[in-house]
């Protein structure tokens, strides 16, 4: 559990492993299992606003979802954040960069590596180029040349009782 606010502070480094399994959030296709690298920088930017940088790098097991073969997805996730007190903070601050709201509660360490792990990794996640045999496109049945338009007299009938109310 850290402090963000204190850590910014003190200007704290942190660098280590991440146990994956421990990600409640990371479900499948994505496998809960391996480790991330991380090294984590607190301190101030220039204009003395309290940032978050450093870098996360992972492992991650997954399916893929077109083959469903096992894979893995190697992820490099560069890490800049503002720290700030509250939503209307951050929003003022977006064109800048992220940012992440802190509050008056520790944050899991884990928590902010698995929220960027989400953000990075792909929804659906698949091998690059992978065409499984299921996949293959087939052609289009033939359609029909004559098509069932059921209300193609309706114009004529309103057109008819438009003429009979004329008269």
């Amino acid at each position: 559990m850290l402090d963000l606010r204190r850590c910014a502070e003190a200007r704290a480094e942190f660098s280590g492993h991440a146990d994956l399994g421990e990600c409640e959030r990371l479900a499948p296709p994505y496998a809960t299992s391996g480790s991330a690298e991380l090294a984590l920088r607190f301190g101030r930017d220039s204009q003395h606003r309290p940032v978050l940088t450093g870098q996360v790098e992972a492992a991650v097991e997954a399916e893929c979802q077109r083959c469903l073969q096992r894979m893995t997805l190697s992820v490099t996730i560069p890490l800049s954040l503002f720290l700030v007190e509250s939503e209307a903070l951050g929003r003022r601050l977006e064109d800048e960069g992220e940012y992440l709201v802190i509050g008056n509660e520790p944050v899991r360490t884990l928590s902010l590596i698995e929220d960027e792990l989400l953000l990075a990794l792909p929804m659906v996640p698949t091998h690059p180029g992978c065409k499984a045999a299921d996949t293959e496109q087939q052609e289009a049945p033939e359609q029909d040349t004559e098509t069932h338009r059921p209300f193609a007299g309706l114009s004529e009938l309103r057109k008819q009782q438009t003429k009979d109310e004329q008269e």
